[in-house]
């Protein structure tokens, strides 16, 4: 593992199942998404897919380095919320 990448595990919000990959640390929430899709992961829902991390949310445009934390884990596990979010 490079010094500016993370190793990332996700879980799938429907199916449970998994995938690890390494991340660069400035990456955003909102590229990841777009990565999941290209590797076939994540499927297009509406509305928008969230991550979390150690039961906190991560914005959109949060970048990954600003959720690891001061230990840097080996691999950093992130849920990935699917359930339709309506903010009214």
């Amino acid at each position: 593992m490079q010094a500016n990448t993370q190793k990332v595990k996700f879980t799938h919000p429907f199916n449970d199942s998994c995938l690890e990959i390494e991340l660069p640390c400035d990456v955003c929430f909102a590229d990841v998404t777009r990565m999941l899709y290209e590797k076939g992961f994540l499927s297009r829902i509406k509305g928008d897919y969230q991550y979390i991390i150690d039961g906190r949310l991560c914005g959109l445009n949060d970048r990954l380095q600003s959720h690891i934390p001061p230990r840097k884990p080996e691999c950093l596990e992130i849920t990935i919320h699917g359930l339709l979010t309506v903010l009214i």
